[in-house]
């Protein structure tokens, strides 16, 4: 029987998936899965707990929280790689028990655990491409991120700055109201984010100038039920970035919505995109959200790495 190391992360979902982690794990095990649990332990440790698992020959690595959650074993993964020089490649699973699980959407409804969307069949796997991107702190410092799904500046990251890490009234209404905090800050940000300014290589191709936002997309999903429309898959070698300039508020409204139901390109506003790798130089310090994490960033740099990581079905 396959042995599965779980990380389970007991903040996901605003706290409520530590409440729900006894009945999860009960049902794995009546399911038949030989699971060794562990909570998730912080990024700095995570790589020790890989490899442990590693040498005692477990390949199956399952990622039980949110988005975050699953990005942070993405990234242990390379920097298990990376530390030890061996070619450490698990299969990944995920458990949803996050707020809005974006990477396993559409849910689909016979996958599941307790009720919640799964991949976590050893019998399909698929490699898929990840995003690796080159953060320059405004400190200076360079910070390496793998993700896999998108990356934003602009008025989403500063939505999910003001939702999940700056306390006040938004936050609290994402804690106990989420769809209505989620809904209340995007539109706070919409009318009231004054842009920035940054110079972009996208390929050969420079822009400069003053921008609402800046979107990096490989699956479409963002959060609640909103997506971009993308033909990207998830081991084509390509993402989609999509460059918004400084409009009105209205405007802005209308090309969202344009966004899901039309894609991302030939709108007149829009600077669009097929690459494997884009760099961006702010006048200021932004923040960049990246499959639900932040980090405030001066410059960045994407690239692909194709089919670099297993993930089950």
């Amino acid at each position: 029987m396959s042995r599965f190391q779980v990380f389970y992360n007991p903040k996901a979902n605003r706290g409520k998936a530590g409440k729900h982690w006894p009945q999860i794990e009960s049902a794995l095990e009546k399911r038949g899965f030989k699971v060794f649990c562990k909570e998730l332990p912080p990024r700095t440790e995570l790589q020790k707990h890989l490899l442990e698992a590693n040498s005692q020959g477990i390949r199956n690595i399952v990622a039980a929280g949110g988005d975050g959650t699953l990005q942070a074993i993405v990234e242990g993964v390379f920097g298990c790689s990376q530390c030890d020089g061996s070619d450490y490649s698990p299969n990944i699973g995920v458990i949803g028990m996050g707020t809005s699980n974006d990477f396993l959407k559409p849910f689909p409804a016979a996958d599941n655990i307790a009720g919640l969307p799964c991949r976590i069949d050893e019998m399909k796997i698929s490699s898929f491409d990840v995003i690796r991107m080159e953060a320059v702190t405004p400190n200076g410092s360079i910070e390496i991120r793998h993700f896999l799904q998108s990356c934003h500046a602009g008025t989403i990251a500063r939505t999910n700055m003001r939702l999940i890490h700056e306390k006040g009234f938004f936050n609290f209404l994402y804690k106990k109201f989420y769809p209505f905090g989620l809904i209340g800050t995007a539109a706070w940000e919409v009318f009231t984010f004054p842009g920035f300014k940054g110079f972009f290589k996208i390929g050969n191709e420079e822009r400069e100038g003053e921008f609402l936002g800046l979107s990096i997309i490989k699956r479409p999903y963002i959060a609640g039920n909103f997506k971009f429309l993308t033909k990207r898959t998830k081991d084509d070698g390509l993402f989609d970035i999509a460059i918004c300039e400084k409009v009105s508020s209205w405007r802005l409204i209308s090309l969202i919505g344009k966004f899901e139901k039309e894609g991302l390109n030939d709108h007149p506003d829009v600077l669009f995109r097929e690459t494997n790798h884009a760099w961006v130089r702010f006048s200021e310090p932004q923040p960049i959200d990246y499959d639900g994490e932040i980090i405030v960033a001066k410059e960045a740099k994407w690239s692909i790495i194709p089919k670099a990581i297993n993930i089950m079905g």
